[in-house]
């Protein structure tokens, strides 16, 4: 998965300065669960604003899948995944780093009416 971040300036007045997310940055690593089963790679690429965008690949499975969604400044992470062929699915619950250059969490994936906790391990590229 590759993105382009841009960022700029506009001229004019002033007023309020968003605030850049924490977790803003380029993340990649491995996520699994016990509940599925399955495991695999992420990715993903957290926007200023905290949106983000990336793939998912299942080990042996499904490659290719999209992640969507937004994390604000307190880890907390609302999106969905979607494989070829499948409908989306629902992934909330938090994410923290505690030295910055890693990543890590448990996810409610939610699949039909079943809810499955997925863990990430992602780090800072």
């Amino acid at each position: 998965m590759s993105v382009v971040l841009l960022t700029g300036c506009g001229g004019g007045g002033g007023g309020d300065v968003d605030s850049v997310s924490t977790f803003e940055g380029i993340w990649a690593g491995s996520w699994t669960s016990g509940t599925i089963p399955a495991s695999g790679t992420a990715s993903i690429i957290v926007a200023e604003d905290g949106t983000f965008t990336g793939t998912s690949n299942i080990t042996g499975g499904p490659s290719g899948g999209t992640i969507t969604g937004s994390i604000d400044n307190d880890g907390f992470v609302t999106g969905t995944v979607q494989y070829s062929g499948q409908s989306a699915s629902a992934l909330s619950g938090t994410l923290g780093t505690t030295n910055g250059t890693t990543l890590t969490g448990t996810l409610v994936q939610t699949l039909g009416s079943t809810n499955h906790n997925v863990s990430y391990n992602l780090t800072l590229l």
